[in-house]
C-alpha cells in the first residue's frame, strides 16, 4: 500500500502528522435520528465528497513492495534501482486537480511527468498510467 502526504505550501511548516481516521459511524437510532429536514437516513445527511486537490508526496510504503514489483514483471535492474532509491519515498509525488467527479493527476518523480485523467462513476476509461503507458481505469 502506498501512502501519500499532502505537501505544504512554500514557506509553511513541515508536513503535519497524518490525520487519524474518523470513528466508524454508528447505525442511527430513534434517539439519534438525523435532524436535517426531509432526511430519512444518515446516508442522506452525510453526503460530503472529499476533495483530493493538492500536491501529494509519497511518505511511506506498507507491505513488501519488492514482491509487488516481481508480481508486475519488473526486471531485476528496475527492482534494484527502486530499492536503491528507497522506492521513491520523499521523492515521488502527484499533483491532483479535482472538479466534482473529474480527476487529473500529474505523476512527478519518474523519468518524466505523466498525466492520468478520469471521471469517477463513468464506464471504464482509457488514460495514461503513472509510467506514461496506456491503462484502463474504473473508478
Amino acid at each position: 500500500r502506498l501512502c501519500m502526504a499532502e505537501i505544504p505550501a512554500v514557506g509553511s511548516s513541515p508536513l503535519p502528522p497524518p490525520p487519524q481516521p474518523p470513528p466508524p459511524l454508528a447505525a442511527p437510532t430513534p434517539s439519534a435520528a438525523p435532524s436535517v429536514a426531509g432526511a430519512s437516513s444518515l446516508k442522506e445527511v452525510d453526503n460530503r465528497v472529499p476533495d483530493f486537490t493538492g500536491r501529494w508526496l509519497l511518505s511511506r510504503i506498507e507491505g513488501d513492495f519488492h514482491a509487488l514489483m516481481v508480481d508486475v514483471g519488473a526486471g531485476w535492474w528496475q527492482r534494484w534501482l527502486a530499492k536503491r532509491m528507497n522506492y521513491g519515498i520523499g521523492k515521488v509525488g502527484q499533483d491532483i486537480e479535482q472538479s466534482g467527479d473529474d480527476f487529473t493527476i500529474v505523476h512527478q518523480g519518474g523519468r518524466c511527468p505523466a498525466t492520468t485523467a478520469f471521471r469517477v462513476g463513468a464506464p471504464p476509461q482509457r488514460t495514461g498510467g503513472p509510467d506514461g503507458a496506456p491503462m484502463l481505469v474504473m473508478a
